[in-house]
């Protein structure tokens, strides 16, 4: 048996492949001559992307977000916090008010000029 072209022995029959990051390529022969090979990347570690809101957060409840690892798929997930229950949302400027008000008044009197 091969790893990538150098010889190596089995313990206890097992191949024992450490991380690399780097693909590996195995070979074997049997007894009667035939050969297989294989190539695989043994990675040390997940590698997770940076996920998705997988339930949203509201006032109630905590949302969650799901990760998915890059290198075997694997998932896990994390608590996303409650959304603020305030009367202003969380990036909140609350003097955004005025300009809606001004364009009212406005309207209002463009309203009244036309009216006879």
């Amino acid at each position: 048996m091969t790893v990538n072209g150098a010889e190596v022995t089995l313990t206890g029959n097992q191949l024992i492949l450490l991380p690399t990051e780097e693909p590996q390529t195995i070979a074997a022969t049997d007894k009667a001559g035939n050969s297989s090979t294989v190539t695989i990347t043994v990675y040390d570690g997940h590698d997770w992307d940076e996920g998705i809101i997988t339930t949203a957060p509201t006032a109630a409840i905590e949302g969650v977000r799901t990760h998915i690892c890059n290198h075997c798929g694997d998932t896990r997930t994390e608590a996303v916090a409650k959304q603020s229950s305030d009367k202003y949302p969380a990036t909140g400027d609350t003097g955004s008010t005025l300009p809606w008000f001004a364009l009212l008044l406005v309207i209002l009197v463009k309203i009244a000029i036309f009216l006879p």
